[in-house]
């Protein structure tokens, strides 16, 4: 049984993390229907293969395909089942339970000059306060619903954040102000990120390069 509050606890302390992600990975997303749908269940409460299945009516094979695909591109990761159980979840211990591997998305591109360039045309949030998932690219946009019955709270939130960080506040949607703000914060705190220390990046490919170019044996 997955209640409101144990899934905002559940998102907010597993989910609470920036990914800087490429165009293509936006762009494989924002191609099908079901992966942008699966991205909205998900914000809501973890998910399982079954029940996407389920919600969207589309067989499980198909489900599987486009949940593994999102894992493999970074937009969604699967959860421990004991760390669901101490937030109080009912859970299938068979199962394998997927929710968002981010908070926010940014889209990035790297220049031919070799700088990375962040581009704030294409930007994915999870609402963890609502359960919504909130996205903008040059092509494709979800926002949040106009008879949603916090809207007048975020309304109040967003003209004090917009004030705080100088960013106009105009007629554009209350979603598309959010995307801006968490945005300018997540390129605030970045900056600030790089002055204290180093970011390290890890991965297999890496490992791989210089374990060929330095191994002693070889």
């Amino acid at each position: 049984m997955f209640s409101e509050r144990n899934s905002q606890l559940l998102i907010l302390q597993k989910v609470n993390s920036i990914a800087l992600t490429s165009i293509k990975s936006f762009n494989l997303l924002c191609e099908n229907d079901d992966r942008i749908n699966i991205m909205k269940l998900i914000s809501k409460v973890p998910q399982t293969i079954t029940t996407i299945s389920k919600k969207l009516n589309i067989p499980k094979s198909r489900a599987y395909r486009h949940l593994r695909l999102l894992q493999s591109i970074g937009w969604i990761k699967s959860i421990e089942i004991e760390e669901m159980k101490i937030l109080g979840y009912n859970v299938n211990s068979r199962s394998t339970y997927y929710i968002p591997s981010a908070i926010l998305y940014i889209g990035c591109i790297v220049s031919n000059k070799g700088t990375l360039e962040l581009r704030e045309d294409y930007v994915a949030l999870v609402n963890t306060k609502c359960g919504k998932f909130i996205l903008k690219t040059p092509r494709t946009e979800l926002s949040c619903s106009e008879n949603c019955e916090m809207q007048h709270l975020c309304s109040r939130w967003i003209e004090k954040l917009c004030k705080r960080y100088n960013i106009e506040l105009d007629s554009q949607r209350i979603s598309t102000l959010l995307l801006k703000i968490c945005v300018k914060i997540a390129i605030q705190e970045l900056t600030k990120a790089l002055e204290d220390k180093p970011i390290l990046i890890s991965n297999s490919g890496i490992s791989l390069l210089y374990s060929r170019l330095f191994n002693p044996l070889e």
